[in-house]
């Protein structure tokens, strides 16, 4: 399991922002201390990822039941912002 941070996007036209992640070794630990912090769960759902990559790039395609979404990654530039268009298949 990963824990995500995303913070805000910056007004570009395309989005770009901080993500800061970590692995999870035991996720209701996690969920304790979250609540500790005064979280409470709000939304939960299951994705389905596909990922691709050529050693240079990434691309991954998230199915949720909120919408599809797509991104890239470009590893050349150490980016991990993601980048072009949201992917909506059909």
């Amino acid at each position: 399991m990963v824990l995500t941070h995303k913070a805000k996007s910056e007004d570009r036209r395309h989005k770009v922002r901080v993500e800061v992640e970590t692995r999870v070794e035991d996720g209701q630990e996690m969920d304790a201390i979250l609540r500790a912090l005064g979280f409470e769960p709000t939304f939960r759902y299951e994705k389905y990822r596909a990922e691709w990559s050529d050693g240079k790039g990434h691309v991954v395609l998230d199915e949720t039941p909120i919408g599809d979404f797509g991104r890239s990654k470009d590893r050349r530039a150490g980016s991990t912002a993601p980048r072009g268009p949201r992917y909506r298949p059909k």
